[in-house]
């Protein structure tokens, strides 16, 4: 009933209140009869403006003469009243939805950023290809029905399994390069079954990579071997293993610009433990590998030379490595510098049957070493080699003769070696530096008949056996001279240098210092430019 048609059914039947709106509640004193138009006029406001927010007004204030309603009747609660009643009514409700609303998002969210374990998770059953029909062989031809467990740095498992042809053409070509790989790659501890499964699980490169050259799928599996066999987890410095580019650009490997085939192995001083996996041999473009000053153990595959032809430099120093050296690393053609000092290696210094030494050699390192047997006596036929490193090396027999031609550096102290020393040792044009102290030489000194040209700087002879008369000429005209040591030779005699001290810096323009035993009754030298007896 709207609001005029009620004023005005009041207005013509002033004793009928059947037809006044329900919840009006009238005052009880007041007076169902005629109404003056003011009072008429008071009710039709009240009624046209509803309920009022504020202060609130009697029905009293309204109709006069009426008494006063009750508290409920005169002020219905306002919104907010009503709002702070319901929320100390339903403090515990709401508190309680916030949380449980809050726990639901935070295990949405962990559910979505975590990795998971089977790639049928990730896009459903349907995901996961049907099993290859690849020969049977290996029990590891087919995807696995999980991924790997083991994780890396290199990141989580990919969103998709591989393609089975995709499978199947990796292992078609891994078999050739690891012998026994079937095998191999079924035990699940080992380094070749984590380095495929990085490579059919993690590599974002995997089907362009596998799909492409096969010598690119080839030295990338080599690399990815070479990162788990020596504990990649746990190198110093990150960044070998990316699996979003090419293995050209990851740390300390480089590669040609035009094949894009790895021509360097630059790794060194990073925590690298474990043994070198063959497999390196069949990087065959490799120019330079240096490993230094890492913890790599076990032996030198006797393979691991066999196809690197451009192999220039070999840097293994300061491992602990046993085992041979291989003999076919001294005949690779390019061959300049091979270092391997600081290790436990052992056997014969020699080259592999019906092979020749590399003559590019330009130098050779194997201090501190348990080798075995005398110098090869090829060392004489290397036309560019200048430094000759072997202190400690558990050398004996005799000093290779003659002395190679361009050699400047020749280290060869705290050895067993035997015999007298080579005349060309002395007269040589190259020679600047000679080490063969501490070892057991015998004979006399050469005699060197001046002028001879002759570039020694320094001459360690000191702790052997030498004995006899030095020669008069001994020393002559070798004005780079800087230190001569021939002390603790108990049975040379004779002198050595000029009579008058006075002239020892005109023989010796550089000369800094002399020991010889010059001194009580241990030798009859006599020495007047020796600075120490």
């Amino acid at each position: 009933m709207q609001q005029d048609q009620f004023l005005k059914t009041i207005h013509e039947d002033r004793s009928d209140t059947s037809s006044i709106a329900p919840g009006f509640v009238l005052p009880n004193n007041i007076t169902r009869g005629p109404r003056a138009p003011s009072e008429i006029s008071n009710v039709a406001s009240s009624v046209r403006n509803g309920p009022r927010s504020e202060a609130p007004s009697s029905v009293g204030a309204i109709l006069p003469g009426s008494t006063a309603l009750p508290e409920t009747a005169q002020s219905p609660p306002s919104k907010k009243r009503a709002c702070e009643r319901f929320l100390k009514r339903n403090l515990v409700l709401i508190l309680g939805s916030c949380i449980l609303l809050v726990g639901v998002i935070v295990g949405i969210v962990v559910v979505a950023t975590a990795p998971m374990d089977d790639p049928a998770a990730v896009s459903g059953p349907e995901a996961m290809p049907a099993s290859p029909n690849i020969p049977t062989g290996s029990p590891l031809l087919n995807a696995p029905s999980a991924r790997p467990s083991l994780r890396t740095p290199a990141g989580d498992t990919l969103n998709t399994a591989p393609l089975p042809e995709t499978i199947a053409l990796l292992d078609s070509t891994l078999r050739s390069v690891t012998a026994d790989y079937d095998n191999l790659i079924a035990n699940e501890t080992s380094h070749y079954y984590r380095a495929r499964q990085w490579m059919l699980y993690q590599d974002l490169l995997r089907e362009d990579v596998i799909r492409d050259r096969s010598v690119w799928v080839i030295q990338r599996y080599i690399l990815v071997l070479f990162y788990y066999s020596l504990n990649g987890d746990y190198w110093r410095d990150e960044g070998f293993l990316t699996r979003d580019v090419t293995e050209c650009q990851w740390a300390g490997v480089s590669c040609s610009e035009d094949e894009e085939v790895v021509i360097t192995l630059h790794i060194p001083f990073n925590n690298l433990t474990g043994t070198l996996p063959s497999e390196l041999g069949h990087l065959s473009k490799l120019q330079w590998l240096n490993l230094t000053d890492n913890n790599i153990t076990g032996s030198i595959a006797t393979t691991v030379f066999d196809q690197t032809e451009n192999l220039y430099r070999v840097d293994l120093s300061k491992n602990n490595l046993t085992g041979l050296i291989p003999p076919s690393l001294w005949s690779i053609p390019s061959l300049q510098i091979v270092d391997l000092s600081d290790n436990f290696l052992e056997g014969p210094f020699e080259l592999a049957a019906d092979s020749s030494p590399a003559t590019s050699l330009t130098e050779i390192r194997l201090s501190n070493n348990l080798l075995e047997g005398s110098l090869p006596t090829w060392l004489s036929d290397l036309p560019e080699l200048t430094h000759l490193e072997a202190v400690n090396a558990n050398f004996s027999g005799r000093l290779p003769d003659p002395i190679p031609p361009a050699l400047q550096h020749l280290n060869l102290y705290w050895n067993a070696l035997t015999g007298e020393i080579p005349e060309s040792y002395f007269g040589s044009a190259n020679l600047v530096y000679l080490y063969l102290d501490y070892n057991e030489l015998t004979g006399k000194l050469p005699s060197i008949t001046p002028p001879m040209n002759n570039s020694l700087s320094h001459l360690f002879l000191h702790n052997n056996q030498l004995s006899g008369e030095i020669p008069e000429s001994f020393g002559y005209k070798w004005t780079n001279l800087q230190k001569l040591f021939l002390h603790n030779n108990s049975a040379l005699t004779g002198s050595l240098g000029p009579a008058d001290e006075t002239l020892c810096n005109a023989i010796w323009p550089q000369f800094e210092k002399m020991k010889s035993d010059c001194k009580g009754n241990v030798s009859t030298v006599i020495c007047p430019c020796c600075f120490e007896c």
